[in-house]
């Protein structure tokens, strides 16, 4: 029998208040349609992709991602979406922010540390985004929205499981990035 493996990323991940800020300044594009809309709990900056990987695995890289996070930060990342893309490549409709240099270090420093430990983490840079909306039929330009500034005082371990529906997500751990404690979730 094949061993159960699990499709992880770790993340910054909005409260409802913050999804809701996005949502709201973004209605008239939303509603629009011509894509599949991300369900609104579903909304989340993706840190590093770290992909699949074996059940048995797990508590090693809760131990890697954790020796990074504990290195605190001064103060929370925050990022400000000002724009809406749609990234042909991948076909998505994305809000996107300007480069943070802190958060891109840390996604850095997180991608040497899993790739040390022996994972195979996505080795692009990090690049703020939130994706909006799936298969789009009708792209529509690069264009300027209302800013949303989004603050994250933690990151958060998530497993992916791909249904009919779309993807369902899973919190496994979060980590404090300012000096407070991890929590299993």
């Amino acid at each position: 029998m094949p061993e159960r493996r699990l499709r992880l990323f770790l993340a910054f991940w909005p409260d409802n208040r913050q999804r809701a800020q996005l949502t709201d300044s973004l209605r008239g594009i939303l509603d629009a349609g011509g894509f599949r809309a991300v369900p609104s709990e579903n909304l989340h900056v993706t840190i590093v992709f770290v992909g699949s990987i074996a059940r048995t695995a797990l508590a090693e890289l809760i131990t890697a991602v954790g020796s990074v996070a504990q290195q605190p930060l001064t103060s929370p990342i925050c990022l400000t979406f000002d724009r809406i893309e749609y990234w042909s490549k991948a076909d998505v409709l994305c809000a996107t922010a300007p480069p943070s240099d802190v958060a891109s270090r840390l996604a850095a420093r997180w991608k040497s540390q899993l790739a040390s430990c022996g994972f195979s983490p996505d080795e692009k840079p990090f690049r703020p985004h939130v994706t909006l909306g799936r298969k789009v039929t009708r792209p529509i330009r690069a264009s300027r929205i209302a800013p949303v500034r989004w603050c994250f005082r933690e990151a958060v371990l998530v497993a992916s499981t791909t249904g009919a529906a779309g993807s369902s997500y899973s919190t496994l751990q979060r980590w404090s990035l300012c000096g407070e404690h991890a929590e299993n979730t």
